[in-house]
Parts: C-alpha cells; structure tokens; sequence
C-alpha cells in the first residue's frame, strides 16, 4: 500500500491510497482511495496509518483539520511473512517521487 499526497497542476491536490501487487499490477498500483482537497488549503497534510489486525486503515487530514477516512478494513494480512511466505520488505515513512512522461 502506498499513501500519497499529489499535487498534480490540472487536477489540483488530493491524497490517494494504492496498492501494487505485483508486476502485473499498474506501476503506480491501484487506485484504492482518494480524498481531494482545496488548492486553497493551507499547506500542510497530516498521513496516518492504523493497524487493526489483519486490518489497515488509511486516513488524512490537512494541518488544523479533523481526520477523514480514505481507505478503512483494507486488507493488511499481505503484509505478514505468514501470508507472503517470506520477508516482505515493509517500509513505513515518508517517500517522494515525480512522474515523468
């Protein structure tokens, strides 16, 4: 899964949860959840993440704003070595790229 705050200039600003499972999975994964917000926002963007279990839950909220479900009971048994049969490489943290054509 991958939380991601996108600033795009034709679309404004939104945080997106996806999920790439594998190579045949698009690059960028699936499109799971998305939340859009103003461009008049003040900047600031508050990620956070809650594990329940076999469970994951995806929320954002901007800098002086109350939490708001993007994704919530999401499927986080993948990220078991019980599941994936192995190490599976989880990463939490903050991770920036850009998309070029």
């Amino acid at each position: 899964y991958t939380l991601t705050v996108v600033v795009d200039e034709s679309d404004g600003r939104s945080v997106e949860v996806r999920r790439r499972n594998g190579a045949a999975s698009p690059q960028a994964g699936a499109l799971l959840g998305s939340l859009p917000f103003d461009t008049d926002t003040p900047s600031g963007v508050r990620l956070r993440v809650v594990m329940r279990g076999p469970q994951i839950d995806f929320y954002a909220a901007t800098a002086q704003g109350d939490w708001v479900e993007i994704l919530t009971g999401a499927d986080a048994r993948l990220l078991s070595t019980s599941v994936a049969r192995g190490f599976v490489g989880v990463t939490i943290g903050p991770y920036a790229h850009a998309v070029r054509d």
